[in-house]
């Protein structure tokens, strides 16, 4: 469910400015939420998700050809960190209240196209804000609140696929009526998370861990970060 919408926001992580995208808690879900209907399991979900501290989003998906892999961890209200694979290129991102940091080795950032740039960023981290030029679409990454939001608002009527499990967890399955966009898993036993949104076939899958687990989010030191404005003043 809404998998193309999680692709294509990922998608603008790689494509603004260099040319290219276990549960936790104490409570538990209603006993038998896989017989509410699908509306209900939805509303759970969504408000189960959004009222967790943290979580991981891990998995690969493939549109049109083009695949991005990613390991996420958010934690609300102060970042991400993990890493994004796109077009064989792998790269380092961490967003730390509002200030954004992406790292790759050297030849990752000269097939991006960073020519001299490359070699200035062996070891350091790139630092980006919302202002920066051609990267203000990153910042959307590092908001869970608004990610959840476009992976669990369906465009039409929801209804139920039946239910599997999925790493070990047992979980429904919701889908869109009228669209192909794929599957959304929730958890039945436990907070009823996301657990899974699996693609059509050949789309791949996206998996939801570590629900109000910690996460390490610490800003670079600062002999390790280059600001996107000297990094273009160093390669001119």
């Amino acid at each position: 469910m809404r998998q193309r919408r999680g692709t294509a926001l990922l998608t603008c992580l790689m494509a603004a400015g260099i040319g290219l995208v276990g549960c936790g808690g104490d409570s538990s879900a209603a006993p038998g939420i896989e017989e509410s209907s699908a509306e209900e399991i939805l509303t759970k979900t969504r408000t189960a998700a959004k009222a967790a501290s943290s979580f991981r989003m891990a998995g690969e998906v493939r549109e049109q050809g083009d695949s991005v892999a990613l390991d996420l961890q958010f934690q609300k209200d102060k970042g991400v960190a993990g890493t994004v694979t796109v077009q064989g290129m792998t790269f380092e991102v961490l967003v730390v209240d509002q200030t954004a940091y992406l790292k790759a080795d050297q030849a990752t950032w000269e097939k991006a196209g960073a020519g001299q740039g490359a070699q200035l960023l062996v070891g350091k981290y790139i630092q980006l804000s919302s202002d920066t030029s051609g990267f203000g679409d990153i910042m959307k990454v590092a908001d869970p609140e608004k990610l959840l939001d476009q992976a669990l608002t369906p465009e039409g009527t929801v209804v139920k696929t039946g239910v599997k499990e999925i790493n070990g967890v047992p979980a429904v399955g919701l889908a869109e009526k009228d669209a192909k966009d794929g599957t959304l898993y929730v958890a039945t036993e436990g907070q009823p998370y996301p657990v899974r949104v699996e693609g059509p076939s050949g789309e791949g899958n996206v998996d939801f861990s570590g629900w109000n687990e910690p996460v390490d989010l610490t800003a670079p030191p600062a002999d390790q970060v280059i600001s996107f404005e000297d990094l273009q003043d160093a390669a001119a």
